[in-house]
């Protein structure tokens, strides 16, 4: 009997040490297989993580805002991850909603620093953000984002970060011509633009499956934009029609949510 114990506990070392490495490995990366013992359920239990150390992402909603990025990111150690993005820019749908609500005439005077306009000559070009004529032309985007995992590890669960995101926008829009008494934007047509760079300090979740993930987020910070508007007028005591362009900057908080799909890999 006692040969038989020491038989079979030599013929279990190796069963051990197996055990023991995977044991070490799962403590060392949480996407490895933990095998349970004895747990009171029928047969062995294995629970798996996907190992992932990448993940591609795409933002569905994206182009509501204008922006359509492509995102990657990076897994640096169990908590820390870098994810950085490219991409396009283009209509701001829901920026135009927001400013035809809260200012659907004008524009904010105080943010131009150079007036093309003589004095008295007031702008009749369509306002900033207004696309009744104006068209959005393809620009570009790239951001990056640090991030540390608070509540799991390996790109999963809850995050906080900061990021620097720069934006171009680009827009056409017919210049102004004087048909009669009345002034149409059926001219030469003019190019216009507009440099947005956001301060941002993020939160949100990742849940991360075998093969895909989702991702939810808020964002808050600091925005500062600069470009240039088409303008033109007419002087109603001399009849002399004027235009040019306003170059203007503009600071604002700046606030958001996003949700990402990602590939896993």
């Amino acid at each position: 009997m006692v040969k038989k114990a020491l038989l079979f506990i030599i013929l279990s070392l190796p069963v051990v040490n197996i055990i023991n490495a995977q044991t070490k490995e799962t403590v060392k990366d949480s996407a490895a297989t933990v095998v349970i013992f004895n747990s009171g359920i029928p047969g062995n239990v294995k629970i798996k993580k996907p190992k992932v150390a990448m993940i591609l992402k795409i933002s569905p909603l994206g182009f509501i805002i204008g922006r359509i990025p492509l995102t990657f990111e990076k897994k640096i150690s169990d908590r820390f991850s870098i994810q950085v993005s490219a991409g396009l820019t283009s209509k701001n749908y829901f920026r135009s909603k927001w400013r035809e609500t809260l200012r659907p005439l004008d524009d904010d005077e105080e943010d131009y620093k150079s007036l093309a306009l003589p004095k008295g000559v007031f702008d009749v070009a369509d306002p900033r953000y207004n696309y009744d004529h104006r068209k959005e032309s393809i620009g570009y985007m790239y951001s990056i984002q640090p991030r540390l995992y608070l509540s799991s590890i390996g790109l999963h669960g809850s995050f906080v970060g900061l990021s620097t995101d720069i934006y171009r926008f680009n827009y056409t829009i017919p210049g102004l011509s004087k048909q009669g008494d009345d002034l149409f934007h059926t001219g030469e047509t003019r190019n216009e633009y507009e440099n947005v760079r956001d301060m941002m300090a993020h939160c949100g979740y990742q849940e991360k499956f075998d093969h895909f993930s989702i991702e939810g987020s808020a964002k808050i910070g600091y925005r500062t934009s600069n470009g240039v508007k088409y303008v033109a007028g007419e002087d109603l005591g001399t009849g002399q029609f004027y235009e040019g362009e306003n170059k203007y900057t503009r600071n604002d908080l700046s606030f958001g949510i996003g949700f990402k799909v990602g590939y896993n890999f």
